[in-house]
């Protein structure tokens, strides 16, 4: 199958004056935000998509776009260059109610939907946004699991499921239509005032930062080296490390970033006796020179 780029259909002339380097899908939301302003920041002009109240005040770069809805897709994504893929419905969707058929028309038919369109529309490379909660849950005891790039799967649940599948999509297109092609495994971002939101970073924990400048990273390489790389704001510990904090978490926080034990103590707060799971992100560090800036020696150090 190829695809080859097509005119610009009507819509498209709205953007005549302001086109975009990158279309950023899933734009309103906290990910979304944070990486339109890693992006405008080093100079790139960033186009949001959301079918939710858009965060740009300048109706020109703020879409009120359905993916699930593909006649529109390929206008707005007229002139860009580049797409991140960011926009999924997720647990918290369905604990409010969402339908597992509806998470699945969202997640998987709706990213179809875009790379048939980024495919037509001439874009270069596209990032999908996928998670590390695709690998399923972590050792319960012995060990900690060691989640890196050649970890196999264990999806839990629908949106699991159909993260992969986005990721199998995006691959495909990418074998079909020459794009170039990554998938990022996230790990998970709360709220930066929760004292777990950082020791999560000691399993699969994210500053939402950090995952912006992952998004940036890949798309600005001058080659991808890979198709998928996992994300978290970990700290460079060797896999040895990452096997023991699941027997002896202290033993490894005090040789790797002992200062953290005083952060938790000035808070009244407590180190847990282990995790059952750590991402490595060797591989994004090694092809991309990124590193995360908030991992828990920085939380460690920034006063309370």
């Amino acid at each position: 199958m190829s695809v080859t780029a097509v005119p610009a259909p009507p819509l498209a002339a709205n953007f005549a004056q302001d086109r975009a380097d990158v279309v950023v899908t899933g734009a309103s939301g906290r990910l979304g935000t944070a990486i339109r302003d890693v992006l405008e920041a080093e100079g790139k002009s960033v186009r949001g998509m959301d079918p939710a109240p858009a965060i740009y005040p300048d109706a020109a770069t703020a879409l009120s776009l359905d993916i699930c809805d593909p006649t529109s897709l390929p206008a707005a994504l007229h002139g860009s260059t580049a797409l991140v893929h960011g926009a999924a419905l997720h647990g918290a969707h369905l604990v409010a109610g969402t339908s597992r058929s509806r998470c699945w028309s969202v997640n998987v038919n709706g990213t179809w939907n875009l790379l048939q369109a980024a495919a037509e529309a001439g874009v270069r490379r596209v990032v999908f946004i996928s998670s590390t909660s695709v690998y399923g849950p972590g050792s319960s005891s012995g060990s900690a699991r060691l989640l890196d790039e050649e970890t196999s799967v264990g999806p839990d649940d629908v949106y699991d499921c159909t993260k992969l599948m986005g990721e199998r999509i995006v691959n495909e297109m990418g074998r079909r239509c020459g794009l170039e092609v990554v998938s990022l495994r996230l790990g998970r971002f709360f709220y930066a005032d929760r004292v777990d939101y950082h020791l999560r970073k000691l399993s699969t924990g994210l500053d939402v930062v950090d995952a912006a400048r992952a998004v940036a990273a890949v798309l600005t390489c001058p080659q991808l080296l890979r198709p998928l790389y996992c994300v978290a704001s970990d700290l460079g510990l060797t896999d040895e490390e990452r096997a023991q904090m699941g027997v002896d978490l202290k033993a490894v926080v005090t040789t790797a970033v002992p200062e953290l034990l005083s952060k938790l103590a000035s808070m009244g707060a407590t180190l847990p006796d282990r995790i059952g799971k750590s991402v490595a992100t060797r591989a994004l560090r090694a092809d991309t020179g990124w590193a995360p800036t908030r991992d828990l020696r920085w939380w460690a150090l920034t006063p309370s």
